[in-house]
């Protein structure tokens, strides 16, 4: 954590977003270029730290503004001016990449065509075709949910503690029981329709957690640990799988992501501070671009023949080249339309944007 003219700007959670956007990258390369499931599945566990990390952020930068009279629709517009614009250009490559392989297999049908609208307003079409949610582009099921608990908590910043615990507790107990029910988290929020419904449930103990973290103030609590070892706890979460899967992926989300948070808002990392900043900053771009990019190379003859030769090789050349066009998107687009949207759209619906030595203690979305 990093103290400046205002709010703090916490650089090792940058950093820790940015690992776990890398991680569903390298889980999805797997799974796309390695001929079947990779041999881990915990790299998937990433969104539910993703989730409390979202909860701890949306609380820290609009949890007083919301005691203070912030209305909804404020509060909406100014996450939809931070998510809109790479959800917008994810669903673009994602339509792209669908519409191409439609025509290949012998032209466009209505499920297809159904399939690219609803991308771009986050509704799960693919689900009514018997398909996972957004097969545009997978890793949007997880911004819905996201979208789903922002809203929620901005409808309701006043309650008290009492109340929020009682829900903690219950959402804890629901997730034990999906977590049992489906052998771990992995496919819950997407795969199909009751895994779909269940993504209510997997989003609301650990966005929760990370609101109440931030709400007590948990992390100032908390000795500083070094950065080194924070990072280390995290990559080795998303790196092992223990059995039974179900009892560890539940505790991932129920203590082991909270803990992470809770200790890495008040670590000081003492290098590479522009390592995990870019990490932090390339991450939702990253998250967002990588996975129409991974179905490009499957479906490319050339680079498919040299996946099944060479898939270790591969796999890494993609995750490199998609933080590479990830960094150029961010610079290149998401951060000129956002600065553009802010400035025109804010000042039609009165709001003004925030200040620049501001911007990075906002700890922008994964």
């Amino acid at each position: 954590m990093r103290n400046g003219d205002s709010k703090p700007h916490f650089i090792v959670l940058d950093g820790l977003r940015g690992i776990a956007a890398i991680a569903v990258v390298c889980l999805h390369a797997i799974q796309l270029l390695a001929d079947g499931h990779p041999a881990i599945q915990a790299p998937a566990l990433a969104v539910d730290f993703f989730f409390c990390l979202s909860g701890f952020v949306v609380a820290y930068v609009y949890g007083s503004r919301l005691d203070a009279g912030m209305s909804l629709g404020e509060f909406v517009a100014k996450r939809a001016l931070r998510l809109c614009p790479m959800i917008f250009l994810g669903a673009t490559l994602g339509a792209g990449v669908l519409v191409m392989g439609a025509l290949h297999r012998g032209g466009l049908g209505l499920d297809v065509l159904v399939e690219v609208t609803s991308a771009f307003l986050l509704i799960p079409a693919g689900l009514f075709f018997g398909l996972q949610a957004y097969p545009v582009s997978n890793p949007m099921w997880s911004l819905f949910f996201e979208c789903f608990a922002n809203i929620v908590y901005a409808m309701f910043p006043r309650r008290s503690l009492a109340f929020l615990y009682v829900v903690l507790a219950i959402s804890a107990l629901a997730l034990v029981q999906v977590s049992y029910t489906y052998n771990g988290l992995d496919a819950v929020g997407f795969n199909d329709w009751n895994a779909f419904v269940s993504g209510f449930v997997r989003v609301c103990y650990p966005f929760l957690a990370g609101t109440l973290i931030c709400r007590l103030q948990v992390y100032k609590k908390l000795p500083s640990i070094p950065a080194a070892v924070v990072i280390a706890m995290l990559i080795a979460t998303l790196s092992i799988d223990m059995h039974p899967t179900w009892v560890y992926q539940a505790a991932c989300s129920l203590l082991v992501f909270p803990v992470i948070v809770a200790i890495a808002a008040n670590s000081q990392p003492v290098a590479l501070h522009g390592v995990l900043t870019w990490l932090g900053n390339i991450s939702y771009p990253l998250y967002l671009i990588h996975h129409p990019l991974l179905r490009i190379v499957r479906n490319v003859a050339v680079l498919s023949a040299m996946s099944r030769n060479h898939p270790l090789a591969m796999i890494v050349v993609c995750v490199v080249a998609s933080c590479a066009l990830a960094t150029l998107v961010l610079h290149a687009y998401d951060e000129k339309v956002r600065r553009w949207a802010t400035a025109v759209l804010g000042r039609r619906l009165g709001f003004a944007p925030a200040p620049p030595n501001t911007a990075r203690a906002q700890l922008q979305h994964h």
